[in-house]
């Protein structure tokens, strides 16, 4: 990497850039601690519904030894729930996914369906996400409410694999695929990314330009694809799913670990 190009928003992934599965990657981790000492503003932004942003917050607070505020993490289940208050109003919505996605949508105002009675077709949306308890009832029910009701089809993302620490696991993409096959439906909107739908959130709701923003993640078809369609520069970190998959793209800048990066950032 030549020259030294200051920056002054971070927009940064979770899975496989501050942790893969339960192991903490420390180097990372170091160098954001580094960042944070030069006040340059951080955002974290994650495909994964599973948890809140508030349970992200306190996470990323007892693993950086910073105060992180659930302001400065975006999720793909909270910008379900703010992209459905900002199209639909207060919706009611059936949902595949897990708690995390669904306490960001009752934040939001919407009202969860029951599952069990999907037939009944009072949910005008389906909104999936990750969901690692899964059921063939709920499959089922979303299959109705696709097919029977016509409900519209939210995807929070379509990550076909999660990193893990010694293997990858199926993402919500391989639910979505199910119900694609199964009621020939496609997602109507997908907010994770690629779509650069939530960075351009972060730059809606805190005066954010392009020309500061630097968006670091580990995987070319979501992290870096996002950024290319958004217009800004990116680097791919080979920490996460970047190390098990081959993966061809043109970041801006790519490193092993974050470490790497110390050149690259006028501090």
């Amino acid at each position: 990497m030549s020259g030294r190009k200051q920056y002054r928003v971070l927009l940064i992934d979770l899975d496989g850039v501050v942790w893969v599965g339960d192991h903490v990657l420390w180097e990372n981790v170091e160098w954001l601690r580094r960042v944070y000492r030069k006040h340059i503003e951080v955002f974290y932004v994650t495909n994964n519904s599973t948890m809140t942003r508030s349970e992200y917050a306190e996470k990323l607070t007892r693993i950086l030894g910073e105060t992180i505020s659930s302001a400065s993490i975006v999720t793909s289940g909270y910008a379900a729930g703010r992209y459905i208050r900002e199209e639909y109003g207060r919706a009611l919505v059936y949902v595949i996914g897990e708690e995390g996605l669904v306490q960001e949508l009752v934040r939001e105002g919407h009202t969860i369906a029951n599952i069990a009675e999907p037939h009944r077709c009072q949910a005008d949306i389906l909104v999936v996400g990750l969901d690692r308890h899964v059921t063939y009832q709920k499959l089922l029910g979303a299959h109705i409410v696709l097919t029977k009701c016509r409900a519209d089809f939210i995807a929070t993302n379509t990550d076909n694999a999660l990193p893990s620490q010694d293997y990858t696991a199926p993402g919500a993409g391989a639910i979505i695929a199910f119900l694609e096959r199964s009621s020939g439906r496609k997602p109507d909107i997908i907010l994770g990314k690629p779509s650069p739908f939530m960075y351009k959130l972060v730059m809606r709701e805190y005066n954010v330009s392009k020309r500061d923003i630097l968006v670091i993640g580990d995987r070319c078809d979501t992290d870096i694809k996002a950024a290319e369609k958004l217009g800004v520069d990116s680097v791919l970190v080979k920490t996460g799913i970047s190390a098990m998959l081959r993966q061809k793209c043109h970041p801006t800048y790519t490193v092993n670990t974050l470490r790497d990066l110390g050149d690259l950032l006028s501090f």
